[in-house]
């Protein structure tokens, strides 16, 4: 598969790639630019991912201030709920990306996420809101990774 020993920017047919290494990122701008701009887009979607993944166990968390024990219980019906829309994005996703294109999909979904972040970040927010809220940025998340990689 493709042409051994060959640097990328001797290619010329689109038909084959050759084997890129270290060096072809200082050699050829092209494959510099990708290479930084996945140096960025890799961190961001850590945070981004992870972020609200890891957020919403505690704010899904139940306190209960009459009992002073260290016991905790979780809505694990609204993180399952929130959870499903997960496999929803990546439907989603496969089904728009042919048509509206990865940076399109990508964009969308990062967006949603980026506006569940700015609502989850409220403490007056109900269980309902919170669920569907929370549903909704793992689904933009989730749709953008599945066409960012």
């Amino acid at each position: 598969y493709g042409v051994k020993g060959c640097p990328v920017t001797a290619l010329e047919d689109d038909d084959h790639q050759g084997e890129a290494g270290c060096i072809e990122v200082w050699r050829d701008r092209s494959i510099r630019k990708d290479y930084w701009l996945m140096s960025l887009i890799w961190p961001c979607f850590g945070l981004a991912y992870y972020g609200i993944v890891m957020l919403l166990p505690r704010l899904f968390q139940q306190h209960d201030e009459n009992k002073p024990d260290c016991t905790l219980k979780f809505g694990f019906k609204s993180l399952a709920i929130s959870c499903t829309a997960e496999a929803l994005g990546v439907l989603w996703a496969s089904l728009a990306v042919n048509r509206g294109g990865r940076k399109c999909v990508q964009s969308v979904g990062y967006g949603m996420c980026a506006i569940a972040a700015l609502f989850l970040s409220s403490t007056q927010l109900g269980w309902i809101a919170l669920t569907v809220i929370a549903a909704f940025g793992r689904n933009g998340i989730m749709a953008a990774s599945a066409c960012t990689w």
